[in-house]
C-alpha cells in the first residue's frame, strides 16, 4: 500500500509543480505586455512579476528541498518578445535547485524531480515536463 501512496503523492506534487510553472510563465508574459514586450530582468524576475501572480508560494515545488525551485532562462533577461523565432520551443522558466530568490541560469541548472523529468515553461505560456535528454534540443536563446 505504501508504494502506491508514494506514487500517487509524487504524481500529485508533479502536477502542482507544473501548475506553478504555468502561473509563473503567465505572470512573465503579462509583465512583458505591460513593459514594451520585454521580459523581466533575470536577477529580479520573481519580484517584478509578483503583482501579476500575487503569491510567493508558487516559487517552490512541493518536492524541492531548496527555498526556491524555479529559475528564469537568463538569456531572455530584458529581451523583447518580438525577437523570439520559436516561442513554443524557447525556454522561459525551468526547475532548478535555487537557494536565492530570483534565480536565473541556463540549461546546466535544470533538475529533474518528478520521475526523471522536470517542469519547463515556454515563452508562449505553455508548460510541460521534460526529461534530461530533451533539454539540449530545446531553444535556450531568444
Amino acid at each position: 500500500v505504501f508504494p502506491i501512496l508514494a506514487s500517487a503523492r509524487s504524481a500529485s506534487t508533479g502536477t502542482i509543480c507544473l501548475s506553478n510553472m504555468k502561473q509563473l510563465a503567465l505572470g512573465q508574459i503579462m509583465y512583458a505586455s505591460d513593459n514594451d514586450e520585454r521580459f523581466p530582468i533575470a536577477g529580479k524576475w520573481a519580484d517584478l512579476i509578483y503583482p501579476y501572480t500575487k503569491t510567493q508560494e508558487i516559487l517552490k515545488c512541493p518536492d524541492a528541498k531548496t527555498p526556491q525551485s524555479y529559475a528564469m532562462n537568463e538569456a531572455l533577461s530584458s529581451n523583447s518578445m518580438e525577437r523570439l523565432s520559436s516561442p513554443n520551443q524557447t525556454v522561459l522558466l525551468f526547475e532548478a535547485d535555487a537557494y536565492l530568490s530570483n534565480a536565473s541560469g541556463g540549461r546546466e541548472w535544470f533538475v529533474r524531480r518528478h520521475h526523471d523529468t522536470g517542469s519547463v515553461a515556454f515563452t508562449d505560456g505553455h508548460a510541460k515536463r521534460v526529461n534530461a535528454y530533451i533539454t539540449p534540443s530545446l531553444n535556450w536563446r531568444p
